[in-house]
Protein backbone atom coordinates (compact mmCIF):
# COMPACT_ATOMS: atom_id res chain seq x y z
CA UNK A 1 0.00 0.00 0.00
CA UNK A 2 1.17 3.34 -0.80
CA UNK A 3 3.42 4.65 2.38
CA UNK A 4 1.76 8.10 2.98
CA UNK A 5 -1.34 6.09 2.85
CA UNK A 6 -0.46 3.55 5.27
CA UNK A 7 1.09 6.58 7.92
CA UNK A 8 -2.54 8.70 7.65
CA UNK A 9 -5.02 5.73 7.73
CA UNK A 10 -2.94 5.18 10.52
CA UNK A 11 -2.66 8.43 12.34
CA UNK A 12 -6.59 9.09 12.55
CA UNK A 13 -6.99 5.47 13.49
CA UNK A 14 -4.99 6.33 16.65
CA UNK A 15 -6.92 9.63 16.66
CA UNK A 16 -9.89 7.45 17.27
CA UNK A 17 -8.61 5.26 19.34
CA UNK A 18 -7.19 8.12 21.98
CA UNK A 19 -10.81 10.21 21.70
CA UNK A 20 -12.35 6.95 22.87
CA UNK A 21 -10.13 6.63 25.83
CA UNK A 22 -10.62 9.97 26.34
CA UNK A 23 -14.60 9.92 26.66
CA UNK A 24 -16.56 9.00 29.65
CA UNK A 25 -19.83 6.65 28.75
CA UNK A 26 -21.89 9.66 29.46
CA UNK A 27 -20.65 11.47 26.45
CA UNK A 28 -22.11 9.32 23.88
CA UNK A 29 -25.19 10.65 24.35
CA UNK A 30 -24.03 14.92 24.08
CA UNK A 31 -25.42 16.17 21.31
CA UNK A 32 -25.96 20.25 20.07
CA UNK A 33 -28.99 20.93 22.11
CA UNK A 34 -30.01 24.05 19.77
CA UNK A 35 -29.77 22.52 16.66
CA UNK A 36 -30.99 19.40 14.66
CA UNK A 37 -28.11 16.93 15.58
CA UNK A 38 -26.60 13.49 15.96
CA UNK A 39 -25.03 12.34 19.33
CA UNK A 40 -21.56 11.42 19.39
CA UNK A 41 -22.82 7.70 19.54
CA UNK A 42 -23.88 8.07 16.23
CA UNK A 43 -21.02 9.86 14.65
CA UNK A 44 -19.09 6.85 16.08
CA UNK A 45 -21.27 4.62 14.47
CA UNK A 46 -20.82 6.07 10.97
CA UNK A 47 -16.89 6.30 11.07
CA UNK A 48 -17.45 2.79 12.51
CA UNK A 49 -19.73 1.61 9.15
CA UNK A 50 -17.25 3.30 6.93
CA UNK A 51 -14.70 1.02 8.44
CA UNK A 52 -16.26 -1.80 8.59
CA UNK A 53 -17.82 -1.55 4.73
CA UNK A 54 -14.17 -0.92 3.24
CA UNK A 55 -13.36 -3.95 4.98
CA UNK A 56 -15.64 -5.84 3.27
CA UNK A 57 -15.12 -3.99 -0.17
CA UNK A 58 -11.34 -4.78 0.04
CA UNK A 59 -11.01 -7.73 1.45
CA UNK A 60 -13.64 -9.56 -0.73
CA UNK A 61 -12.75 -7.14 -3.82
CA UNK A 62 -15.95 -6.56 -4.15
CA UNK A 63 -17.60 -3.08 -4.67
CA UNK A 64 -18.11 -0.51 -2.52
CA UNK A 65 -21.19 -0.64 -0.21
CA UNK A 66 -22.53 0.79 3.54
CA UNK A 67 -22.78 -1.35 5.67
CA UNK A 68 -24.19 -0.36 9.40
CA UNK A 69 -22.78 -3.15 11.36
CA UNK A 70 -23.94 -1.97 15.03
CA UNK A 71 -27.56 -2.74 16.42
CA UNK A 72 -29.05 0.32 17.86
CA UNK A 73 -29.28 -1.24 21.24
CA UNK A 74 -25.56 -1.17 21.50
CA UNK A 75 -24.94 2.20 20.28
CA UNK A 76 -24.85 4.07 23.47
CA UNK A 77 -23.03 0.67 25.49
CA UNK A 78 -19.49 2.55 26.06
CA UNK A 79 -17.67 -1.07 26.25
CA UNK A 80 -19.19 -2.29 23.19
CA UNK A 81 -18.83 0.33 20.77
CA UNK A 82 -14.98 1.04 22.19
CA UNK A 83 -14.55 -2.52 21.21
CA UNK A 84 -16.39 -1.57 17.81
CA UNK A 85 -14.23 0.78 17.32
CA UNK A 86 -11.01 -0.32 18.20
CA UNK A 87 -11.37 -3.47 16.35
CA UNK A 88 -12.28 -1.67 13.13
CA UNK A 89 -9.23 0.01 13.31
CA UNK A 90 -6.83 -3.34 13.65
CA UNK A 91 -9.34 -4.97 11.46
CA UNK A 92 -8.92 -2.42 8.62
CA UNK A 93 -5.46 -1.71 8.85
CA UNK A 94 -4.79 -6.07 8.66
CA UNK A 95 -6.83 -6.01 5.46
CA UNK A 96 -4.57 -2.83 4.19
CA UNK A 97 -1.86 -4.88 4.85
CA UNK A 98 -2.43 -7.70 3.47
CA UNK A 99 -4.18 -6.56 0.11
CA UNK A 100 -3.02 -4.78 -3.17
CA UNK A 101 -5.78 -2.11 -3.30
CA UNK A 102 -5.89 -1.11 -7.39
CA UNK A 103 -6.52 2.78 -8.16
CA UNK A 104 -9.86 2.76 -7.36
CA UNK A 105 -10.03 1.12 -3.83
CA UNK A 106 -7.28 4.03 -3.21
CA UNK A 107 -9.66 6.45 -3.95
CA UNK A 108 -12.54 4.80 -1.51
CA UNK A 109 -9.85 4.53 1.07
CA UNK A 110 -8.84 8.69 0.63
CA UNK A 111 -13.00 9.05 0.90
CA UNK A 112 -12.75 7.42 4.25
CA UNK A 113 -9.90 9.19 5.28
CA UNK A 114 -11.93 12.67 4.33
CA UNK A 115 -15.05 10.96 6.26
CA UNK A 116 -13.12 10.73 9.45
CA UNK A 117 -11.58 14.10 9.15
CA UNK A 118 -14.92 15.42 8.93
CA UNK A 119 -16.68 13.46 11.70
CA UNK A 120 -13.59 14.68 13.74
CA UNK A 121 -14.43 18.50 12.90
CA UNK A 122 -18.07 17.74 14.02
CA UNK A 123 -16.99 15.79 17.56
CA UNK A 124 -14.59 18.98 18.08
CA UNK A 125 -18.02 21.24 17.62
CA UNK A 126 -19.03 18.65 20.60
CA UNK A 127 -16.34 18.72 22.65
CA UNK A 128 -16.28 22.50 22.54
CA UNK A 129 -20.33 22.86 23.09
CA UNK A 130 -19.86 20.90 26.20
CA UNK A 131 -16.86 22.04 27.56
CA UNK A 132 -15.02 18.86 27.49
CA UNK A 133 -11.32 19.50 26.79
CA UNK A 134 -9.48 17.28 23.85
CA UNK A 135 -8.33 14.31 23.08
CA UNK A 136 -4.27 15.17 23.08
CA UNK A 137 -3.96 13.63 19.83
CA UNK A 138 -6.79 15.85 18.55
CA UNK A 139 -4.88 18.72 20.25
CA UNK A 140 -1.72 17.75 18.69
CA UNK A 141 -3.37 17.92 14.86
CA UNK A 142 -6.11 20.64 15.30
CA UNK A 143 -4.03 23.06 17.45
CA UNK A 144 -7.24 23.52 19.73
CA UNK A 145 -5.80 24.58 22.88
CA UNK A 146 -4.37 28.28 23.38
CA UNK A 147 -1.12 26.60 24.96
Amino acid sequence: MNKLLAKKVEEIMKQYDDFMDFLIPENLYSQMVKESSNTIAQHLRCVIAGRVSMIECFSKNQTFAWKVSIPFEELYDYPKMTKYMKDSHQKLLKVLMTCELNIDQEEILLDMINHEYMHQGQLIRYLIYHDLGYPPTWDRKWYLSDD
